[in-house]
């Protein structure tokens, strides 16, 4: 494998972990939002009006 090759399949194996990483924070995002719907809900406070600044 020469050096640019090498170069290459490192950028793809980065491209790939970051891609993932995405995913997962999107995931994290949806989960956070979801239970400040359901505080929101059931006690009835909501949390993005107090996070507003």
């Amino acid at each position: 494998m020469n050096p640019t090759d090498q170069i290459l399949e490192s950028l793809r194996v980065e491209n790939e972990r970051l891609r993932r990483e995405v995913e997962y924070q999107k995931l994290k995002a949806a989960g956070y939002e979801r239970l400040i719907e359901i505080i929101r809900q059931e006690d009835g406070i909501d949390l993005q009006k107090k996070m507003v600044l």
